[in-house]
C-alpha cells in the first residue's frame, strides 16, 4: 500500500509538469504560401517576370485564352488638371475569366507582348505590386482577382503609373506551380505627369493658435512640397526635428504624384 501511495504521490507531481511541457509546444502558424495553395508564390514570380520584361513563358498556359481588351487597350481620358493626364478602363459588367463560345481569345504571347510593350515605357521603376485580392478554389484550379501597379519615371523624366485588376484562373502545371489558363480585365489606369515642384516656405507653429502652449513653446520649422490636383492641393509635410512625432510625413514626390492621380480618377 505505501508503495502505491508513493506511485501515486510521485505521478500527482510529475502531471503537471507532464503538461505543461506539452501545452508550451508551439506550433507554426499558417504562411500567406500555405493559404493561397501557393498561388502567392506564383504572383510573385508574375510581377518579377513583368518587371523585368515578361520573358518566362512557364508562367502562361500553352492554350491561354484572354477574354476581351488587354492591359492598355480601350482607354478613356478622365477629367484631370493639366499636366496630369490620367486614362481608364472599366468594363462595363463583371467579365468571366473565360473566353464565352465563339470567342477566339487572345494568346499568352499576345499577353506577353503587351506586358512587354508596358514595361517599356518606363525607363526607371519605383513602386511595384501584385496582390491577391481575392482566392477560390474551383476543384483543381484556382480563381483570383490580381491588382497589378508599376510607378517609376519613362526615359523624358516624366512620373507614370500603370496598373489594374485582372480576374484569372490558374491551372497546376503538373510540377507544384500554378500557369495562367485564362484571364479577363476588370479595370485599368494609366497616368503620366511631370516632376510636381516642390515648395519649402518656412512655418513658424509657435504662431498657430490651433497649436496648445506646450507646443508653441517648442516652435519648429516644417518643409512643405505640393501639387494641385482636380479636387484640391496635396501637401506632404515633414518637421525638421523630432519634437513633434506623428504629425507630419517626410515629402516625397511620388507620393504627391499619388495623390494627385487617386483625387482625380
Amino acid at each position: 500500500m505505501r508503495t502505491l501511495s508513493r506511485v501515486g504521490s510521485a505521478l500527482a507531481v510529475l502531471a503537471p509538469l507532464l503538461f505543461a511541457g506539452c501545452a508550451s509546444r508551439k506550433l507554426p502558424l499558417p504562411t500567406l504560401e500555405d493559404y493561397s495553395d501557393r498561388v502567392s508564390i506564383w504572383a510573385e514570380r508574375f510581377l518579377e517576370d513583368w518587371k523585368s520584361g515578361a520573358k518566362d513563358p512557364s508562367l502562361y498556359a500553352a492554350s491561354l485564352r484572354w477574354s476581351g481588351p488587354l492591359p492598355g487597350d480601350a482607354l478613356a481620358a478622365a477629367p484631370s488638371r493639366a499636366p496630369l493626364e490620367i486614362r481608364v478602363y472599366r468594363a462595363p459588367s463583371a467579365p468571366t475569366p473565360r473566353p464565352s463560345p465563339g470567342e477566339r481569345g487572345r494568346t499568352s504571347e499576345e499577353v506577353r507582348l503587351r506586358l512587354r510593350e508596358i514595361r517599356s515605357r518606363f525607363a526607371t521603376l519605383g513602386r511595384a505590386e501584385n496582390i491577391l485580392f481575392d482566392f477560390r478554389r474551383r476543384g483543381e484550379k484556382r480563381d483570383v482577382l490580381l491588382s497589378l501597379l508599376l510607378t517609376g519615371r519613362d526615359a523624358d523624366g516624366r512620373l507614370r503609373q500603370e496598373g489594374g485588376k485582372v480576374r484569372a484562373v490558374l491551372a497546376p502545371d503538373g510540377r507544384g506551380n500554378w500557369r495562367l489558363e485564362s484571364a479577363a480585365l476588370l479595370e485599368w489606369i494609366s497616368a503620366t505627369a511631370p516632376t510636381p515642384r516642390l515648395t519649402r516656405p518656412r512655418l513658424d507653429l509657435g504662431d498657430h493658435p490651433r497649436w496648445p502652449a506646450s507646443q508653441r513653446r517648442r516652435s519648429r520649422l516644417i518643409r512643405i512640397c505640393s501639387t494641385r490636383t482636380a479636387t484640391g492641393t496635396f501637401i506632404a509635410a515633414s518637421v525638421s526635428r523630432p519634437a513633434l512625432p506623428s504629425v507630419a510625413k517626410p515629402c516625397r514626390s511620388w507620393n504627391a504624384f499619388t495623390a494627385a492621380t487617386s483625387a482625380s480618377s
